[in-house]
């Protein structure tokens, strides 16, 4: 007698080590000291021309701490519900209700998770479109470099090229996107290191040779006003989101009751606390008028003014260190670091993608979303009709955004 072919199930095959990585990859920061120096440099107080660059190391500082607010919260809901699966703040929020002693507070509880859940999906499904246009932007930089122009459509080919490689790999299943981020995490912490190195040694064998932003390695640390600390870390606060990220792997991982907990709290230590602290300290502590660029009326501007302008400071910044310090090689350098930025920004995506689709794949499995999104692959046990439709979406976001630069 034959029996019933089973419904593919998500496998348990993550450990600590697998659920940390993925989260660490959004977080990202070799893509992020790139992408948001420029901003972060350009910052003034409202109605003033004031910066408020001065305190960017600080505003990280103050976003850090709610950062660590936040993952001690999500840290505690994963080791009370290890049962989530892959439904992350969407399973939190209905059990916040449902859990309570009073009946009268069931009543929220759907309403909880489909706002919870569709508030997940403004993120986690735009957020991948947004670095799938500055993958494609990031590239046009690295060819202008060479004298290479790429116009409009070739932009948005890119865009949709890197989104559907970026989907390629979500498809395929979580443990290649674990090997993939992994090595990507490895290689961007490396260049980290080796850049922060340089900056400080830049500013330490250089002291009579140029005028430094910050008088000293503690004008960089210190808070120079609260308005200043404040209105960074409006900032600061964005490239610090996706700690969060590895609770929609609770049906993936091993023991999500003992791994997810800690994978929240060390991809925030990891990537926060350590690597922007690090990287940050090291850029502004090296940051002089030797960095020069042009206003918009074609005079000369230097120091954080130049970073402002510039539409890669940091890029600006290693190839200075690199042809100061090490022989003329500032060129080789800067398309070095750049290439490990373009690798951070393929971890980022692939991590927030494989956090959406999953987050989505929850929602349908309660039908609060199309059924198809709730499909999982036969063989790889990936939701992947929703790894596709998200593909579809981040292409259009990402060409979209190529339009606008």
């Amino acid at each position: 007698m034959a029996t019933p072919e089973s419904k593919p199930a998500m496998r348990a095959t993550l450990n600590l080590t697998g659920v940390t990585v993925n989260a660490m990859a959004l977080i990202a920061p070799g893509a992020f000291l790139w992408i948001t120096y420029q901003v972060q440099a350009a910052q003034t107080f409202p109605g003033s021309q004031a910066t408020t660059a001065m305190d960017m190391w600080t505003g990280i500082v103050f976003a850090l701490i709610l950062a660590f607010l936040t993952a001690i919260s999500y840290s505690q809901l994963a080791r009370i519900y290890p049962e989530a699966g892959t439904g992350s703040c969407y399973y939190f929020a209905e059990k916040a209700f449902v859990d309570k002693e009073e009946k009268s507070h069931h009543r929220w509880a759907r309403l909880a998770k489909i706002v919870t859940g569709w508030a997940a999906h403004l993120f986690y499904w735009v957020y991948p479109g947004v670095m799938v246009s500055f993958m494609a932007i990031l590239i046009t930089y690295i060819a202008g470099a060479f004298g290479l122009t790429i116009d409009t459509v070739g932009q948005i080919l890119i865009a949709v090229v890197f989104a559907v490689a970026v989907g390629f790999i979500a498809y395929r299943g979580v443990n290649g996107s674990t090997l993939t981020a992994l090595m990507i995490n490895v290689i961007q912490l490396t260049a980290l290191v080796g850049f922060s190195v340089l900056a400080i040694a830049y500013r330490v064998l250089n002291p009579q040779h140029a005028s430094f932003v910050f008088p000293s390695a503690s004008s960089v640390v210190l808070p120079h006003s609260l308005p200043g600390v404040l209105f960074q870390a409006t900032i600061a606060i964005l490239i610090l989101v996706g700690f969060e990220s590895c609770t929609a792997f609770g049906a993936e991982a091993v023991n999500p009751k003992r791994d997810i907990p800690r994978a929240v709290i060390l991809a925030l230590v990891i990537q926060g606390l350590l690597a922007y602290l690090f990287e940050y300290f090291a850029a502004n502590f090296a940051i002089a008028d030797t960095l020069t660029g042009k206003a918009s009326d074609g005079s000369v501007i230097k120091g954080l003014d130049a970073a402002a302008a510039s539409s890669a400071p940091i890029g600006d910044m290693i190839r200075l260190i690199g042809d100061s310090m090490l022989g003329g090689i500032g060129f080789g350098l800067m398309i070095v670091i750049a290439i490990t930025v373009a690798l951070a920004i393929l971890g980022t995506t692939l991590s927030a993608m494989n956090t959406g689709v999953r987050i989505t794949f929850a929602m349908a499995q309660d039908a609060e979303m199309p059924e198809p999104l709730g499909m999982l692959h036969g063989d790889y046990a990936t939701p992947h009709v929703a790894v596709w439709v998200m593909v579809a979406v981040s292409a259009i976001i990402g060409a979209v955004g190529t339009l606008s630069v």
